[in-house]
């Protein structure tokens, strides 16, 4: 009988494994065996710190609203300022160099339904997204995604547009765009998902169209095309260049935002601000500027307040 080359134990040659001068008994045989173990995924630690803190400071800027004005004395110079003037976006702050108020914009809501309605998405969308990401990129993500939706709106139509609906739309256009190669996002974005956010998109803009409800479509539009083309480029084999293209867009966005020469409001806000630093150049140049804004804006636009006198 032959014997194993390893261990020379005498075997049959049927229970013998291996070619003719190289055969191992069954144990020698099993020592040697690669047993075939599928790689293990990495699967996400949801943990969503960041994400909770957002909505955290969303719940007190609200809570802040509600309350602050009973304490206040409307007469009184020194009196306690609302979460909205500390951190909403008004186009005349915007345009004298508070930028960060874009981004800070998004943790101001109009009611209770309405920070309900983002909270929920957001900590639906944003957890998974954070540990995707990771917190270092999570939070610039963030960030750029409510100043670039807050900017798109201001462009279209320069008021205040406040609220998270421009970040969950950004989060709905990153999982939609990576929802064949991600399984994060193949999980969130399942068919009534998609239905329902399409759905209220265009539901929004109804609402606004109607003169029912003043919604910010372009801020829900601004931030959900970001969302989507940041997502398709870091699918991409050269990811790098083609994201930082995305980021250097949503930065032009946002600028354009504080420089708005072809609006009448901007152009009579920087006829106010070179009359203050007595520049009557500047001043006859914005003026100039404004009629011309006035007469090619159809309807004419209404004149911000704080402009009035000039």
């Amino acid at each position: 009988m032959p014997t194993c080359v390893e261990c020379g134990v005498e075997a049959p040659r049927e229970s013998m494994f291996g070619a003719a001068g190289d055969l191992r008994c069954p144990q020698c045989a099993d020592r040697r065996r690669q047993v075939y173990a599928p790689p293990v995924r990495r699967r996400l630690r949801v943990d969503g710190h960041v994400t909770k803190a957002i909505l955290a400071a969303a719940v007190l800027a609200f809570l802040g609203d509600w309350a602050i004005p009973g304490f206040n004395n409307p007469n009184d110079p020194e009196r306690i300022p609302t979460p909205y003037e500390l951190l909403g976006a008004q186009p005349l702050q915007v345009w004298d160099g508070e930028v960060w108020r874009l981004a800070t914009s998004s943790l101001i809501h109009g009611g209770v339904l309405h920070l309900l309605f983002n909270g929920y998405w957001l900590w639906r969308f944003g957890p998974p997204i954070e540990a995707w990401m990771g917190r270092l990129l999570y939070v610039p993500f963030v960030a750029l995604l409510a100043s670039t939706s807050a900017a798109a709106e201001m462009l279209a139509d320069p008021s205040s547009s406040i609220g998270l609906s421009g970040v969950v739309y950004g989060m709905f256009g990153l999982l939609f765009a990576l929802r064949r190669q991600k399984d994060f996002a193949a999980a969130l974005m399942d068919p009534s998902t998609v239905q329902l956010m399409i759905g209220w998109f265009f539901l929004c803009i109804l609402l606004t169209a109607s003169d029912l409800m003043p919604i910010a479509n372009f801020a829900h539009a601004g931030g959900a095309a970001l969302g989507y083309a940041f997502g398709r480029g870091w699918l991409q084999r050269s990811r790098i260049p083609l994201t930082a293209a995305v980021v250097a867009a949503a930065l032009c966005v946002t600028a354009a935002a504080t420089y708005m020469p072809w609006d009448y409001s901007f152009c009579k806000f920087r006829a106010y601000k070179s009359f203050l630093a007595n520049d009557h150049e500047g001043v006859r140049l914005w003026q100039q500027r404004a009629a011309k804004a006035w007469n090619s804006q159809d309807p004419a636009p209404r004149p911000l307040e704080d402009q009035d006198d000039l």
